[in-house]
Order: C-alpha cells, then sequence, then structure tokens
C-alpha cells in the first residue's frame, strides 16, 4: 500500500469511527428531547437542565441534580422518567457517601423508589431504579431481583438498565450473571468514557470481587477510578481486593485515599450495606479488615 493510499484508508476510518462513536450522554438527551412525558414546559425544562449533571460524577452535579428535578415534581409530581432519575440518583449519592445521611438516604430513595413505580410500571428507568433501590439499600432482595429481570425484558438495550440491573444481581449474590449485564454494557458503549463506563466497571468491580476473582477486580475498579478519581465504591472494592491477595500497603494506600474523599467510612458504616447471603457479608468485611479500615 502507497502512502497516499494508507493515508486515504487512514482518513476513512477516522471518519467512520466519529461517526459511530457512541456518546451515552448525547444520545440520552437527544432521546429525552424527542418526547416530553410531560404536559407541563416547565417540568420539561428542568428535567433537560438536569440531565447534563445527572451524567457528571461529583457529589456536587448529584445535588444539582436533586434540586433541578425537585422542582419538577413539584410542578408535575407524576413524571415518571423524572421520578426514575431522581431515585436513581439518591441512591447513587447515598451508596458514595455523597448523602448528609445514610438513613435519610434509604428513606429518601425507598419513597421515591415506591412513587416511580406507581407512576411508571412500564418505564424501565422507574423499574430498574427501583430494582437499585430495593436490592442496594433496603434489602428486599427477591422483589429488587424481579424488578432487575423486567427492567432488562423492557429495555434491553439501555446501559443505564444493564449496569443496574447488575448491581442487583451482585448484592443477590449472582456474580456471574451481574458480569454477563456488565460485559453486555461494555458492548453496547464501548468508547464512553464518562458516566455510563464508571458505573459499568465500578458495578463489574463489586461481582468480580464476590466472585473471588481479585486481580479482575483490581483492574475493573482501577478502569472506573481512570475515568471518575472520585469514585468512592471502586475504589473501595480495589482495596479490599488488594488486601485478599496479600498487598497490604497497597491496600492501605488506597484507604487512606478513600477516606480523603469518603471521611466517615469505616466498618461500622459499610456494615450497613445489605448483601443477601451471609458468606458475602463475611468476605466484604474480611477485605474491609485486612485494608486496615477503622472500626468507626
Amino acid at each position: 500500500m502507497t502512502h497516499g493510499m494508507l493515508a486515504a484508508a487512514q482518513e476513512i476510518t477516522a471518519q467512520i469511527v466519529a461517526a459511530v462513536e457512541p456518546n451515552v450522554e448525547f444520545t440520552e438527551i437527544k432521546r429525552a428531547r424527542a418526547k416530553s412525558p410531560t404536559d407541563s414546559l416547565a417540568a420539561y425544562d428542568l428535567y433537560l437542565r438536569a440531565l447534563p449533571a445527572y451524567f457528571g460524577q461529583t457529589e456536587v452535579d448529584y445535588k444539582s441534580v436533586g434540586v433541578l428535578l425537585g422542582k419538577a415534581l413539584e410542578v408535575d409530581p407524576e413524571y415518571a422518567e423524572v421520578l426514575g432519575i431522581l431515585t436513581d440518583s439518591v441512591v447513587t449519592r447515598t451508596v458514595q457517601g455523597w448523602h448528609e445521611s445514610w438513613s435519610r438516604g434509604v428513606d429518601e430513595a425507598c419513597r421515591l423508589a415506591d412513587r416511580a413505580l406507581a407512576a411508571g410500571p412500564d418505564n424501565s428507568t422507574c423499574v430498574v431504579s427501583a430494582a437499585y433501590t430495593y436490592g442496594v439499600l433496603s434489602y428486599r432482595f427477591d422483589e429488587a431481583f424481579e424488578l432487575a429481570n423486567r427492567a432488562v425484558m423492557l429495555h434491553p438495550n439501555s446501559v443505564l438498565v444493564r449496569h443496574r440491573a447488575a448491581a442487583v444481581y451482585t448484592v443477590c449474590g449472582e456474580a456471574d450473571k451481574a458480569i454477563a449485564q456488565c460485559e453486555a454494557a461494555c458492548r453496547m458503549n464501548p468508547l464512553d468514557s464518562k458516566r455510563a463506563a464508571t458505573a459499568t466497571f465500578t458495578i463489574l468491580s463489586a461481582a468480580l470481587y464476590f466472585a473471588r476473582r481479585f486481580e479482575e477486580c483490581i483492574r475493573a475498579g482501577r478502569r472506573a477510578l481512570a475515568f471518575t478519581p472520585k469514585t468512592n465504591i471502586a475504589r473501595k472494592y480495589v482495596a479490599i481486593s488488594l488486601a485478599q491477595l496479600g498487598r497490604t500497603g497497597e491496600a492501605q494506600a488506597e484507604i487512606a485515599e478513600l477516606l480523603k474523599h469518603q471521611p466517615d467510612a469505616s466498618l461500622a458504616l459499610f456494615q450497613l450495606q445489605g448483601f443477601r447471603h451471609k458468606w458475602m457479608h463475611e468476605l466484604h468485611l474480611e477485605g474491609l479488615r485486612k485494608a486496615g479500615l477503622r472500626e468507626k
């Protein structure tokens, strides 16, 4: 192949990549703008304004989501998509340690999840956010598992549905099923480096930990941290996998970094996180103790 032909081929390749590169944030906002599931233009405007922050990765972003979507619900209390996204954001704030209180975060998320299911029983965002809430925060594992399955059936091409269902399968002790959902999410969105990839690799790290695939857990968690350094959940699973492998110094360094971003992190706090099986609780706490996390 001549230099000119090679250059032409590279140009064509670049054009193809630019044309097909998935961008979840753009796609989701475009989809939202294509239909307005509310009669209130004011509520719809608030919803659209909240989406960029929802695709953000910081505590400030999620507080902004709460404010904007809370105002949208004041205008239209039955706005299903808003209820689903707000539920999901409150769960994320709580498990990342960004909520003012774990117990208040659980209560708020559960109330919103109930409202979301009532408003959108066939809305995949509502169904999967309720599954995520019930499974990750309120220990309603059977209900969460069924809702996660239903969400995947409703919208199998949604990356959000895939990785939130994976989170539910993880806490239910179905690591292989969770890993398969994360792998599907990666195939659907292979080049994304923002919110979806962070969530997918964070949840994958948790699933791999409970599958006792510690080396792979570290790689997945570090992928998430490369996208979003303040992803506390991924850092925790990296730390405890390092500890399980006997790499105590590295584990302690990760715990020290975790405490910078989540100052209240402790064994007492993480004991509030629910898992379906006793062995999962034990494996979780074992790793945290080996990594040197304080008791309280």
